[in-house]
């Protein structure tokens, strides 16, 4: 296992107070502008602008690509010609109205950074100015990509957008973390394999016939076909798995009719796949489809499924997950990371790990024995500014090894 000397620990750590608050600034910046998918302009400006301040002190300077709508890169090249390791940060908001009583609490009425997007990216920031001044070969041995992702939220995503405008050309492996309330400041956790699972939109559109109420026979039944899929679905789906792959269907939506004496013609359910089986997630439209047109059939209506596929599973790789946990393990000195269990959620973190090696970790963002932390996507969410720094310095102890 490789070390990080004594002498590196204590620069990295003295060069991320210095630079503490500057990062700060940037995350309080960001937060009060926040920006939804590919409209991210003035927050891509932002850290443009910041990152060019480091360039007039650092020991090597960033060379900073803007992509073609949102987002940037940024290199440091300390060995040309080298394979780069990369840390990438979202920068989007979500479309959520934030009910904090921050000083730099949003400005744009509906958006938020409720997710800390702004975290992460002012996180990777500050690995960068603590890389920037580490930057020789005899401390960094890597060159390092700087990678701040537009759209995370939104799919299609950025990060495939960003891919297919070469950001992973050259990269050897990328690493991200993501804000996770349910872990205090100064706490990482980490899994090897998926972290977290693949996630797909579904929007069903029953039709029938329509009809009154006192004469039912003469037309489908439109409603009890909606409840028949919204309530048989999800259970029929699971029992024709293998119950070792996890697999969730959950309906968020239901709509249908307009008064109580009238079948209506048209009916419609969203709901939202989940599994953490990557082999699940390849059957999974085609499954739910047959079911549904199966269902309606029965019912003498019909049904069209509208899958919108989402985001494969995000699978750390056990020599990314082993580099995690030394960096952990040596920068801070607390013992080993925590273990994490497989989250439902979705992360299009996934598609890099597709191409490249690499891992996600979680980050602890709450203040132990706080009456309340609030969970992600909530308008009250407010992490801690110190994960910043811990995050940073994570990162760079990956760097350094």
């Amino acid at each position: 296992m490789n070390e990080i000397t004594t002498d590196v620990r204590s620069a990295i750590l003295n060069l991320s107070t210095e630079h503490f608050e500057t990062a700060v600034q940037l995350r309080r910046q960001i937060h009060k502008h926040p920006e939804i998918g590919f409209t991210e302009f003035k927050t891509t400006d932002a850290i443009i602008a910041a990152l060019e301040s480091v360039n007039e002190h650092a020991k090597k300077k960033f060379s900073i690509t803007r992509f073609d709508k949102t987002g940037l890169m940024a290199d440091l090249v300390v060995t040309p010609g080298e394979k780069f390791i990369a840390f990438r940060g979202d920068i989007d908001a979500l479309p959520i109205e934030e009910k904090t009583d921050l000083a730099f609490r949003s400005e744009h009425q509906g958006i938020s950074h409720s997710c800390g997007h702004d975290i992460h990216a002012a996180s990777v920031f500050l690995a960068g100015c603590i890389l920037s001044h580490l930057a020789d070969t005899s401390t960094l041995k890597h060159n390092v990509r700087l990678v701040f992702q537009p759209a995370e939220e939104v799919n299609p995503s950025g990060a495939k957008h960003i891919i297919a405008q070469g950001v992973l050309e050259n990269v050897q492996s990328i690493y991200a973390v993501h804000c996770d309330p349910m872990l205090d400041v100064g706490q990482i956790g980490t899994k090897f394999g998926a972290i977290t699972s693949a996630t797909d939109l579904i929007r069903i559109t029953v039709s029938g016939n329509g009809g009154h109420t006192s004469r039912a026979h003469l037309a489908g039944d439109l409603i009890y076909a909606l409840s028949l899929i919204a309530s048989n679905t999800p259970s029929i789906l699971r029992s024709s798995y293998d119950v070792r792959e996890a697999v969730t269907l959950n309906w968020g939506k239901i709509e249908a009719g307009y008064i109580d004496n009238v079948i209506p013609r048209k009916g419609q359910l969203w709901g939202t796949f989940r599994t953490t089986s990557a082999t699940a997630w390849k059957e999974a439209k085609e499954r739910i489809t047959k079911l549904v047109e199966a269902i309606a059939e029965q019912c003498g209506v019909s049904a069209s499924v509208e899958y919108k596929v989402g985001v494969p599973p995000t699978i750390n790789s056990e020599e990314a997950t082993t580099r995690m946990n030394n960096a952990y393990e040596q920068m801070f000195r607390r013992g080993k990371p925590i273990p994490l269990q497989q989250s439902l959620g979705g992360e299009d973190f996934s598609w890099y790990l597709r191409e490249v090696d690499g891992g996600m970790a979680r980050l602890g963002v709450s203040l132990a024995n706080a009456e309340a932390n609030s969970d992600i996507h909530q308008p009250d969410f407010n992490p801690n500014e110190e994960s910043i720094k811990v995050a940073a310095e994570f990162f760079a102890g990956i760097a350094v090894l």
